[in-house]
Parts: structure tokens; C-alpha cells; sequence
């Protein structure tokens, strides 16, 4: 059977399945990552920030947190959402003030299942296909840690 990842339904029972799910990881990020359970309209709580927002694909193993959002409609602030949930994805690990460590890597995935046409404009439109953004503090030598 043969289903349109645009149909929210389908996309969401193709993601859940377990190994469809780490197959698609290791496909897109290149990293293997062993899940039991994997979260459709993932919300937290208590919320994070001020936006009480929801994750359509969520899944999480020891040190990773994974993140898959489908969007049909396109939209010139898709970057800025984006990276609020990433963001806020890394944020939510901190339980007190006396913890700071971000103890899992985050990945958010965004699959567009419609041709680049901004339905909403408030800005200036980004229309480059992949965009990869990496937090990870350099030495001046240019050594990651």
C-alpha cells in the first residue's frame, strides 16, 4: 500500500513504527539510536517557555532526543519555529539551577511535503532545501568540545 507522507495520519503511523523510525534516523543524521517508545503531539509539562507548543514526531533514547515536525504549507518563519523547538528541546533537560548539563544531543528533522510556495510572508523567505545549525562551543583552535 502506498500512502502520502502529506496526509498527517499516514506520516504519523510510518514514524511510529520503530524501525521505520531508525531507519529514517540513520538515513537523514547517519547515527544509529535504539528508542522503546516513540510520541506523537508531544507536549511537555510543565511547558517550556511561553509558547505552549507541540511536537508532531518525538522520540528519545539516553543521549539523544529526536524530533520530526511535517509541514504542508510552507512558511517564511519556519526557521524561527524551528529552532524555538530545538531550542527549547535542549532547554527542557535542565531540572534545577543547580544542573546546566545538556546530557542528550538534539536533532529536529523537518520534512516539507509541499513545493517551496510561502503561503504566510512576514519576512524575508529562506529557500534553501537543508539547513543545519550546530550549538557545539569551538576553541580558537577549532577543536569541538
Amino acid at each position: 500500500m502506498l500512502g502520502n507522507l502529506d496526509n498527517e495520519v499516514i506520516f504519523k503511523k510510518a514514524f511510529t513504527n520503530i524501525t521505520v523510525f531508525k531507519a529514517f534516523v540513520l538515513d537523514i543524521l547517519g547515527i544509529e539510536i535504539e528508542v522503546d517508545k516513540i510520541e506523537t503531539e508531544k507536549k511537555f509539562d510543565p511547558k517550556i517557555g511561553y509558547v505552549d507548543f507541540e511536537l508532531d514526531i518525538f522520540a528519545e533514547s539516553i543521549d539523544k532526543r529526536i524530533c520530526i515536525e511535517i509541514q504542508r504549507v510552507e512558511y517564511d518563519h519556519h526557521f524561527d519555529r524551528f529552532l524555538h523547538y530545538f531550542l527549547m528541546l535542549i532547554a527542557e533537560q535542565q531540572k534545577s539551577s543547580k544542573e546546566y548539563n545538556i546530557d542528550q544531543t538534539v536533532y529536529v528533522i523537518v520534512v516539507l511535503t509541499a513545493p517551496y510556495k510561502i503561503s504566510e510572508k512576514n519576512g524575508k523567505a529562506i529557500l534553501d532545501e537543508v539547513l543545519l545549525l550546530k550549538l557545539n562551543p569551538q576553541t580558537l583552535q577549532g577543536n569541538t568540545i
